[in-house]
């Protein structure tokens, strides 16, 4: 295979190096077979995660397209990287725009040629720039979280997950007044199809705490690390809880970006998050949010008390920074 010079001999040699250890769209080599935690790195393959700038350096000039490490005893002045060099020049051979070929006998090869050369990238580039390469970008929340150096630490990060969960639920119900988000979770109430006024139940911040996983006294005998956390509510004694997986964290994390929800996703991720919602929705509430066109904000708050009964207060929520107006 190191005689031949053909572009197939390239291929598989190129294939052989580490950085194609865990490739997703690889299969194991003949007559060997992925173990558990091979098939679990196979999942996070940075190769099949998109990036359009740093695929567009890749596929345009390999060696220019990020800072590339160097290694005294691999890389030399009249051989720099020959791993790389030889994966390089197969990804230069790979068809081209000019070419007449289909779509599809075009893209199939130029996309699996730059998947191998962002793993490349993401294992040997010198700049912070590999974090932006993981499949997962929320997975800093759960980082900070299970890898805090105090409890001081530990708590602000419990505060900044909690906040980010709630405003990505609260846009996720299609609410996006931030001077509301900010100190509520809102859950539409309203699934009326182009309904006069829509209403959303508020829940004061204050209710929910995420919570990290335990095993209890397993802990003592076995080393492990937590892979989810909770987030649960509390009203009057009744709890609602939430279990964070790192694939719903991302869900959320796309949501605060702009992102709607496909139906697969809500049949999907969506699922544990949608059974919270019902559970919410039977916890006791004293808040409620009207809105007709999504610019105009009326909140109906509810009291009582021994000699008054139940009295309802109506207040209009002006948009962020205008203010409260007392209507009635």
């Amino acid at each position: 295979m190191l005689a031949e010079t053909t572009p197939a001999a390239a291929e598989r040699l190129s294939r052989l190096y580490y950085p194609n250890a865990f490739a997703g769209d690889e299969s194991p080599p003949l007559g060997g077979v992925d173990d558990r935690l091979v098939k679990l790195l196979r999942q996070i393959d940075v190769g099949l995660v998109d990036s359009p700038a740093t695929d567009a350096a890749l596929n345009r000039d390999p060696a220019a397209a990020v800072p590339w490490m160097t290694f005294e005893t691999r890389d030399t002045e009249a051989k720099p990287g020959y791993a790389r060099h030889v994966t390089f020049r197969w990804a230069q051979q790979q068809p081209r725009s000019g070419e007449n070929l289909d779509l599809p006998e075009l893209f199939r090869p130029c996309r699996h040629a730059i998947a191998r050369l962002r793993r490349w990238a993401f294992f040997e580039r010198r700049d912070e720039g590999w974090r932006t390469m993981i499949p997962y970008q929320s997975v800093h929340l759960l980082e900070n979280l299970l890898a805090a150096p105090d409890a001081a630490t530990r708590t602000a990060s419990l505060e900044q997950l909690k906040d980010e969960v709630l405003e990505a639920m609260t846009l996720a119900e299609g609410l996006r007044e931030r001077s509301i988000s900010t100190g509520y979770l809102a859950l539409r109430i309203s699934r009326v199809r182009q309904p006069s006024v829509r209403s959303f139940r508020l829940f004061d911040r204050s209710l929910f705490k995420v919570e990290v996983s335990e095993i209890g006294t397993l802990g003592r005998y076995l080393e492990y690390e937590p892979d989810s956390i909770e987030l649960v509510a509390n009203s009057d004694g009744c709890k609602a809880k939430l279990r964070l997986t790192i694939d719903l964290l991302e869900m959320l994390s796309l949501i605060r970006g702009g992102y709607r929800p496909s139906p697969a996703d809500l049949q999907g991720r969506f699922v544990n998050l949608l059974i919270f919602r019902n559970e919410l929705l039977n916890l006791p509430f004293e808040r409620v949010l009207l809105t007709p066109d999504d610019e105009s904000f009326y909140e109906v708050v509810a009291s009582s008390g021994k000699d008054t009964g139940i009295r309802l207060a109506i207040t209009r929520r002006q948009t962020a920074g205008a203010g409260q107006e007392a209507k009635s």
